[in-house]
């Protein structure tokens, strides 16, 4: 057995026990630099063993529950509703929003719903990949709805079409939801697709912001598409920890708890 071998043997090991290793855990369980430590996770990835994530690699869990749009959208919805009024607060002068697809997001479009109807604001444009958002907002304002492949599980589009639309498109605002969050490693989802669309929609957006209730700080998600230090603010509930909340200050992020 060669030598990469019986490290890569002794990486798969340590996360077995560990759902993540970082370079700093790479180099004290082999004696290695940064770059060899870069080297073996790409190999372990290679081999299915583990996912590429910032930073370092994460385990692939053996089951991954299915995203379901019908299951998420009653799960926590008072504190969803207390996110979706949060936010609205933050819209300011923003002219040009993008709203992603998710259970809290369509609560927030639920309240700019009201909100436009009360005539709270004469010019605004809206973009979305959600059915659900679109439905909520179709005659309310000008909205433009995001196409490609139609994802039934999670009631909006992606793929191609979607990701060629949001790489020529330009955000005054984003609102994103989330599936998970590792304040190290960022905010994430269930899969690759939903991911590559988060990505760019922070990439094309002047202010982003995250609304996911405290249960997703305690859930992973295997993609992460984007790190704290990309993210403005992030809305959650009034359950996420003191020390939570200190540290995604301490990443630069505004906190607002409802």
């Amino acid at each position: 057995m060669g030598k990469i071998e019986r490290q890569l043997i002794q990486m798969e090991g340590y996360l077995r026990d560990s759902p993540k290793m970082s370079l700093s855990d790479a180099r004290t369980l082999l004696d290695v630099s940064d770059s060899t430590a870069r080297r073996l996770f790409a190999r372990l990835e290679e081999r299915g063993s583990a996912i590429r994530v910032h930073g370092g690699v994460q385990s692939i869990p053996k089951s991954r529950p299915e995203y379901s749009y019908p299951c998420m959208e009653s799960r926590r919805l008072a504190q969803k509703k207390r996110i979706a009024r949060a936010a609205i607060d933050l819209i300011g002068p923003s002219r040009i929003i993008f709203l992603d697809s998710g259970s809290t997001v369509y609560q927030l479009s639920l309240c700019i719903a009201d909100w436009l109807r009360a005539g709270r604001r004469e010019t605004i444009r809206l973009f979305t990949n959600s059915v659900k958002n679109l439905q909520a907002l179709s005659g309310l304002a000008e909205i433009q709805f995001i196409g490609g492949k139609y994802r039934e599980h999670r009631q909006d589009c992606c793929g191609f079409l979607a990701e060629e639309a949001l790489k020529e498109l330009n955000f005054d605002l984003c609102f994103l939801g989330a599936d998970g969050c590792d304040i190290d490693q960022g905010v994430s989802c269930t899969d690759m697709e939903t991911a590559r669309l988060g990505s760019l929609a922070v990439d094309r957006s002047r202010r982003r912001i995250v609304l996911m209730d405290s249960e997703k700080f305690r859930a992973g998600a295997l993609f992460t598409y984007a790190p704290m230090e990309k993210l403005d603010a992030v809305i959650s509930d009034t359950e996420l920890s003191p020390a939570l909340e200190s540290r995604l200050r301490e990443k630069g992020v505004e906190a607002h708890l409802k």
